[in-house]
């Protein structure tokens, strides 16, 4: 069966993080949040909720940051959501 990996760039997303991160509880292997530089909870939020974090300072460039994940992905697919 394939597997499916959830991979979200987040930026001070306290307030939509975990019901963004819980949406998908269930139907994916594993959660990657890259985090461009959050000072808010946000971090915390996705560790609550079993995310892997990747850090990545925030550049301009949403490619830059979504690929930033590809290297911590063990599934066969990946599903990109906005936080």
């Amino acid at each position: 069966m394939d597997t499916v990996t959830l991979c979200v760039i987040a930026l001070n997303e306290e307030e939509m993080i975990g019901d963004c991160l819980a949406s998908v509880q269930g139907l994916v292997e594993q959660i990657v949040v890259v985090d461009t530089g959050s000072t808010d909870a946000t971090v915390d939020i996705a560790k609550a909720a079993k995310a892997q974090i990747v850090h990545f300072p925030w550049n301009g460039d949403f490619a830059a940051a979504r690929n930033a994940a590809l290297p911590h992905v063990t599934s066969d697919w990946i599903l990109v959501l906005d936080a």
